[in-house]
């Protein structure tokens, strides 16, 4: 759904302006060739498929089922489907197919999180525990004494390389990782190509090789003059920028999206932990989900205040933990009714005019 904007907001917004059958046509499709690919692997027909689970996050499962997400879209902001719910969509191949749909926990808290939620284990376990999904909306949810407290805030696609002077998806030849060593700045790429773009992890390793070097303040400022980086500053459209590798360059608008996404999601994780009454050292595990965080250094994201210092060395990445979730509902049918509940019993917080919130974003917006 790229062409009908980047962001949820962007895509319910198009949805309600006339192109709700284009948007619902175009997930449909997407999931129709995956079924087609998945099967022809296993040698089957897309038609012998007896059960299939799908999750996403609300709006995705509203457009998926043509149900209008303009609720989603107004204060308050109140899902009036949260699914948990077996249905069949008119989904090429897959048109007689019952298809699970795990339920939501609110409007910007998925069925993704009820899934990357089950695959984590956390609510299995006694000890408190952070999972933190870091994309265009960022999703945090805690786990404690027998209670999920969830929130969502919106980071922006910064982080998946969308919106960057030079950003690119973690696809071959982005850059995923910056490095400060004796011999100055080196980067490495996805499958070892030539660099052709930044991905989300690249662009945070550069912003903390930055603040180490000296090449940024704390405000995101670019300040070379007389740096012995000096030679690799150069200007796009008027502003400051920074070549990291070839043609590759860190834009002071790159940095600013970056400081306004992390302060988002830095935010969201500090509320969550004052609602709470919960202090870090009393987090036990943070697990970081989704396919970016698979590749996200923590010491950079620690470096840059994405996420609290004190939580790096107790990180785990999940990798793509809602599709681990989603595969794990299809297996075991038991654990149905134990994802529901945990999502029903959520605890939703809502950071909308938050005042401690706000406060907390206002300060992480600083590289401190």
């Amino acid at each position: 759904q790229a062409a009908y904007g980047a962001d949820v907001m962007t895509r319910i917004e198009k949805y309600g302006a006339g192109q709700a059958q284009a948007l619902t046509g175009a997930v449909r499709a997407a999931l129709s060739a995956l079924a087609a690919d998945l099967t022809q692997r296993q040698g089957i027909e897309p038609g012998d498929v007896g059960a299939a689970v799908f999750t996403g996050n609300t709006a995705m499962l509203y457009i998926l089922t043509g149900h209008d997400p303009e609720p989603l879209s107004r204060a308050p902001y109140k899902a009036d489907r949260l699914f948990g719910e077996t249905v069949c969509l008119d989904i090429g191949g897959l048109e007689k197919t019952p298809i699970y749909l795990p339920r939501c926990v609110s409007a910007f808290v998925g069925a993704d999180i009820t899934a990357a939620v089950l695959a984590s284990g956390m609510t299995t376990r006694k000890e408190t525990a952070l999972l933190v999904d870091i994309g265009t909306n960022g999703e945090i949810a805690l786990w404690r004494e027998g209670v999920l407290y969830c929130c969502s805030t919106a980071a922006g696609p910064a982080f998946e390389g969308v919106g960057l002077h030079c950003g690119s998806f973690a696809v071959r030849g982005a850059v995923d990782k910056v490095r400060l060593d004796k011999s100055g700045i080196t980067v490495s790429t996805i499958g070892g190509a030539a660099a052709r773009g930044l991905c989300g992890s690249g662009v945070i390793d550069a912003i903390a090789v930055f603040l180490k070097s000296g090449v940024i303040d704390e405000t995101g400022a670019m300040r070379l003059e007389g740096h012995p980086f000096a030679d690799r500053m150069t200007e796009i459209n008027g502003a400051a920028a920074f070549r990291i590798e070839g043609d590759i360059v860190v834009t002071a608008a790159d940095v600013r999206a970056v400081q306004l996404a992390k302060g988002a999601l830095r935010a969201g994780i500090e509320t969550l932990l004052h609602v709470a009454g919960v202090e870090k050292d009393e987090v036990a595990t943070l697990y970081i989900a989704g396919g970016f965080g698979h590749h996200m250094d923590m010491e950079s994201a620690a470096a840059i205040g994405l996420i609290p210092p004190e939580l790096a060395p107790k990180s785990k990445a999940l990798g793509n933990a809602a599709q681990t979730g989603a595969a794990m509902l299809l297996q075991n049918r038991n654990l149905i009714a134990p994802s529901e509940e945990t999502a029903r019993a959520a605890r939703t917080v809502t950071l909308a005019a938050n005042p401690v919130f706000m406060d907390f974003y206002m300060e992480y917006m600083m590289f401190l």
